[in-house]
């Protein structure tokens, strides 16, 4: 606030862009001895008074920096320094104490043991308005391990495992949108490996035995008692009252009702994230379910469940997640009959991408073996795709719904939950006399503004494609890019669109929204805290993206009118769901939506939940900073334009964006955008031969390969042969750089050039086409020299024709038979030499 009054422009400006200023991330670290022992009363007293600081517990469980001492923290039945005879009393539980406070973030984290629940609860405790407590499991050299100091991550995972060490997450904000929500998440998975067995690997509990072994196997068996039963109430205290009911009625011996399972397999969190969203739906929907991981899910305990959803990600090159790896082995057991799971019913719902070799194979595998054992499949396996252009929620968006009717479950509440943000709009006037610091623009978290110094149309204006060539200039941005990399541009909402949203909400521009997270952490990206209405509906929310479903579930929960009420429950209804997808196939807007239906008006606040923020459009660098500099970037993009079934005129937010810009020589006009590291690989060695194909515009990346070996070369280093298979409509208008490859052919560079244009004769002529009549070279660079091939363009049937043509060249001249053929490609995907990046 002391900058509102300073004269220095450049003060003013750092003042009013303040909001996108990272604040720092402080720490109070220490160990255990300081936090359970000597320095407890002043830790407690940071935890008692509610002030927002993060502390660090890195618990090695005795004092470790002074000679190994016995501590608070010191688990019983273990050997330390004044208790040589073995700790006699249980450790004390921090974490238990904390969350007695009920404001205070708690986290028990074993790094090597789950990667990503460490990193969830720092982000949580970073977030956290308040005190944060993370307890650490820290290995120590003291403990001594049979394996040696190489044991540590072992230690960390055995710990885990054993359930001597709990993971879990306390978060007090879980209560202020749902006061019925749990503030505890236990993160233990299932206990898999004997406690003693984990003991016995460290030396501070073999000594104690070695020295009075029925003294020693006595207090540990009271230690496994311990960490049991506290593991178990964690549980408890994590259960929603419905849960812990069936718990105390099964340990009576009363009948339980059956439930629905919702399990996942999960490696980076997004599979567990979509299977406790969709538990949670469930119950709303009257439906008893529990949600659980894969890791407490066993292959004979499965036989039980009478209604099975599984929810599964796979791992790099088709590997299963780390927490469903022991249930896939049990479940592979060979003793398992063909009836074992009899009476079970199941549907698989996979998360993935395309662009891997090994699509979905989880989900895939594991609907395969249940089959196998008996299981009963509701419904097809849904697979979704992170490339589709709705991501991954389009395709579980569209297998929901069935879920609903193949378990009868009752209609949604009619109710929306609480708001995750205090919206407030003031007029611009009465905002300048509050003095709030408006922000006048967005700037994404991770986006910088980067100057366009060109676009230049490659077509002619009244050619039916607009295909333009862009540039800009990244001094002093700190941007850099490589090979392969894209640049993601964050677009806006045209002027016109603007207006319209901001008279449906009767605001002007310059009016002001003032925002408050409620929640604390409700948002990835947090919005700045006053912005100018007119900013918001540019820069920020996606009000003219394409709704998802649950947008319409929200109209028609907050609809009154009878008539709108009634339209929008039949499309969300097995009956009405062409109708829904006919509007989807019209690409309608959210903003067409509330137009449809003028009656029901969500606020700016409910909207807020509904609809995303303005995504960045990824789009394929075009340079190479060996020729180009590392200063200058080119982008190569055609306009997205349709008509869709009323002969409406339909555009691509970004494209039309962009295509509207026009550089300026003495200010540069700027983009927000960020560089996104590549999806595919190159060789370091630039002797390896290369074959590019591509299709449209997607010859940006294929220009950027073939640049870096040109300028490679003309500074006189040595360079392989390339090969470019190009395909478009007519060479006239749609061949862009083609002068630049031409000269490259005669250069020697770019040793074969081989474009198809498809409308140019009679007789269409396609990629795949010029791939098939140069079969000999095409075995001959990827098979006998080893290169790499590289497809960049639309997806469907032209990247399985381009792929079909490769594998014919090696059955043509390897003599090889179409599975060896196929098998070579596969293996040449999975070492990265055959890469496609399709849309």
């Amino acid at each position: 606030d002391g900058f509102k009054d300073m004269q220095d422009p450049n003060l003013a400006q750092i003042s009013k862009l303040r909001n996108y200023i990272t604040p720092p991330s402080h720490w109070i670290i220490g160990g255990d001895g300081w936090a359970y022992d000597i320095g407890y009363g002043g830790l407690d007293h940071v935890l008692a008074s509610g002030a927002n600081v993060n502390i660090l517990i890195l618990d090695t469980e005795m004092y470790s920096n002074t000679g190994g001492q016995v501590s608070k923290s010191t688990p019983k039945g273990s050997y330390a320094k004044y208790a040589m005879r073995g700790k006699k009393q249980n450790k004390k539980d921090i974490g238990q104490i904390a969350m007695t406070y009920g404001h205070v973030y708690v986290a028990s984290c074993s790094l090597a043991a789950d990667y990503n629940q460490s990193v969830q609860a720092f982000k949580e405790a970073e977030s956290y308005d308040g005190p944060s407590l993370i307890i650490a499991y820290a290995t120590c050299v003291d403990w001594g391990h049979s394996d040696g100091t190489d044991a540590m991550v072992k230690q960390q995972q055995e710990a885990v495992q054993s359930g001597y060490w709990p993971l879990y997450r306390f978060d007090p904000r879980a209560k202020i949108t749902n006061p019925e929500a749990q503030a505890l998440m236990v993160d233990s998975p299932k206990v898999r490996l004997d406690l003693q067995q984990f003991l016995d690997h460290e030396n501070r509990f073999t000594l104690l035995q070695r020295k009075d072994k029925e003294r020693a196997l006595g207090q540990q068996k009271e230690l496994g008692e311990f960490s049991q039963n506290r593991l178990n109430t964690l549980r408890e205290h994590a259960m929603d009252h419905e849960e812990l009911l069936d718990k105390l009625k099964a340990s009576l011996g009363e009948k339980v009702g059956e439930k629905v399972l919702v399990t996942y397999a999960s490696e980076t969190g997004n599979a567990a994230e979509v299977a406790k969203s969709f538990a949670h739906e469930l119950k709303g929907r009257k439906v008893r379910v529990q949600c659980r991981s894969l890791a407490d899910v066993d292959a004979e305990g499965l036989a039980e469940e009478k209604m099975v959803f599984f929810i599964t990600a796979t791992c790099g090159q088709g590997e299963w997640p780390a927490n469903s790896k022991a249930f896939w082995k049990e479940l592979n057991d060979a003793n398992l009959s063909a009836t074992h799971l009899a009476n079970t019913k199941y549907a698989v719902f996979g998360l993935g991408d395309s662009g891997y070799v090994f699509f979905n194979s989880v989900a895939k595998e594991l609907d395969e073996r249940m089959a196998a054992l008996g299981a009963q499949r509701v419904l097809d396996t849904g697979l979704a795709d992170d490339q589709d252009d709705g991501g991954l929620d389009a395709a579980w968006e569209e297998w929901k719904p069935s879920i609903y009717g193949v378990i009868e479950a009752a209609d949604p509440p009619e109710e929306l939950g609480m708001d995750t943000h205090l919206v407030k709009a003031l007029p611009a006037d009465e905002a300048t006399e509050l003095g709030f610091e408006v922000a006048e623009q967005y700037l994404p978290v991770g986006a910088q503004q980067v100057p366009m110094t060109k676009a230049d149309l490659l077509t002619p204006e009244d050619y039916d494609r607009d295909i333009r060539h862009f540039e800009f200039d990244l001094k002093g941005l700190g941007m850099s890019y490589e090979m392969g990399d894209s640049l993601g541009v964050w677009p806006r909402n045209s002027p016109e669109a603007v207006d319209r949203a901001l008279n449906y909400f009767g605001l002007f521009y310059n009016d002001v929204l003032q925002f408050e997270d409620v929640t604390g952490n409700s948002r990835k990206d947090p919005l700045p805290k006053v912005i100018r209405a007119g900013v918001f509906f540019e820069q920020v929310l996606d009000l003219f993206g394409k709704p998802r479903r649950r947008f319409y579930e929200m109209m028609a929960t907050l609809a009154h009118d009878e008539i709108e009420k009634k339209q929008l429950n039949h499309m969300l209804s097995q009956k009405g769901k062409d109708d829904l997808k006919a509007l989807r196939d019209d690409t309608v807007t959210h903003f067409d939506v509330l137009e449809m239906f003028p009656n029901t008006r969500p606020t700016i606040a409910q909207l807020l939940d509904y609809i995303p923020d303005i995504k960045p459009r990824l789009y394929s660098i075009a340079s190479a900073t060996r020729m180009r500099g590392e200063d200058e970037l080119h982008l190569l993009i055609v306009a997205d334009e349709w008509e869709n079934s009323k002969g409406e005129h339909r555009h691509g937010l970004c494209t039309r964006y962009l295509r509207n810009l026009e550089p300026q020589t003495k200010e540069p006009l700027r983009v927000a955008a960020r560089v996104n590291a590549a999806a595919v690989q190159y060789p370091e060695d630039l002797k390896i031969p290369l074959i590019l194909s591509g299709l449209g515009t997607g010859l940006a990346p294929l220009r950027a390969a073939i640049e870096e070996r040109v300028a490679a070369n003309r500074e006189g280093e040595e360079t392989g042969p390339m090969a470019l298979f190009f395909g478009s409509r007519h060479r006239k208008e749609e061949f862009p750089y083609a002068n630049e490859f031409e000269q490259y052919v005669k250069d020697g560079v770019l040793t074969h050039l081989h474009p198809a244009f498809s409308r140019d004769q009679e007789e269409k002529v396609y990629v795949q086409d010029r791939i098939r009549e140069q079969a000999e070279l095409v075995y001959d660079y990827l098979v006998n020299q080893g290169g790499y091939f590289y497809y960049c363009g639309t997806g469907g049937s032209a990247v399985e024709d381009i792929q079909k043509e490769v594998e014919g060249a090696f059955v043509k001249c390897g003599n090889m038979t179409p599975e060896e053929a196929h098998e070579l490609v596969t293996d040449m995907r999975l070492k990265g030499r055959y890469n496609v990046e399709a849309w």
